[in-house]
């Protein structure tokens, strides 16, 4: 019984979380656009009440002091690769303040499992075990959020790589030079592989050659496909090659990659399919189609007896 009410409780929980994300999000979202339309319009933008901007900035300062509390044991607690990941998600992060957001992370999901779900079951056995299981969601929260940032920065860059390395071709292929050719593409192209690529080209300003800037990109995204494209820029530029045929080649590669990683999701989607299908609608089913005959077979021991 206290397994299930614990379900049940985990479940509205989740449930209250998403509705009231989802309503932040939706609000904030309605604001931007009324104060972008505003904008457009020359008239006076909407701003936040004062009141409502100093309880922020003033939970703002209470999470600040916590995390830099506890950034002295940030790096003990963060993974071995936390630096890296931080880099390949595009945030601007250090590892002490990732580990310190954890701890605190593991903090708060015990507090609350402890105080607030605990003594809705009226047990202390169940208090207690909500308590580390909210710590454990708490210390294995950030680092899960760390890793759907790479993914979701990776699915990015496989949506922009192929169009990009066209464009990028098409424009050298016009006896644009290269420097020139990056800025014009992250004009037509913007994205995450024209941004990060762009500040490498910038790069020479600051004395760095062109294939340093372009190493650091691809050590920046993380991603073995842009590594591939920088390789054969650089390949180019040191052998005097056609680099427009070797990119126009690498495009084609990579849009081949691209539908039979389709391809092969599309068949993993079939198979994960089987399970709910076995679980959920073909009992339903099965049910549909056999309360008739059991009915009939029910009534018929009924009237025999």
């Amino acid at each position: 019984m206290v397994l299930w009410v614990f379900v049940l409780v985990f479940l509205a929980g989740l449930s209250l979380f998403q509705a009231i994300y989802l309503v932040v999000m939706a609000r904030q979202g309605g604001i931007a656009l009324r104060t972008a339309l505003e904008r457009l319009r020359g008239g006076a933008v909407l701003e936040p009440q004062p009141a409502v901007r100093r309880r922020r900035r003033g939970w703002q300062a209470v999470l600040e002091r916590a995390i830099e509390r506890l950034r002295p044991y940030g790096s003990r607690v963060a993974p071995d690769d936390t630096a890296q990941r931080l880099v390949w998600a595009g945030l601007r992060m250090d590892v002490d303040r990732f580990g310190a957001i954890r701890l605190l992370c593991t903090a708060a999901g015990g507090l609350a499992g402890l105080l607030f779900l605990g003594p809705l079951l009226g047990s202390v056995l169940a208090a207690v075990f909500l308590a580390v299981l909210g710590a454990a969601v708490g210390w294995a929260g950030p680092d899960l959020w760390l890793t759907s940032r790479v993914r979701a920065r990776h699915r990015d860059i496989d949506r922009e790589l192929p169009t990009w390395v066209d464009a990028l071709a098409n424009t050298v292929a016009a006896d644009v030079p290269l420097e020139v050719a990056l800025d014009r593409v992250r004009a037509e192209l913007p994205g995450v592989v024209s941004s990060v690529l762009v500040i490498a080209n910038r790069s020479r300003y600051a004395g760095q050659t062109l294939e340093d800037g372009l190493e650091w990109a691809a050590e920046q995204l993380g991603h073995p496909d842009v590594r591939k494209v920088v390789s054969q820029i650089i390949r180019s530029r040191e052998t005097g090659t056609p680099m427009a045929q070797g990119l126009r080649e690498i495009g084609r590669t990579l849009r081949t990659q691209r539908r039979e990683r389709a391809r092969e999701i599309s068949g993993r989607l079939s198979v994960a399919m089987i399970f709910p299908l076995v679980l959920f609608v073909l009992p339903v089913t099965l049910l549909f189609l056999g309360y008739p005959a059991l009915v009939t077979l029910m009534r018929g021991l009924l009237s025999a007896s």
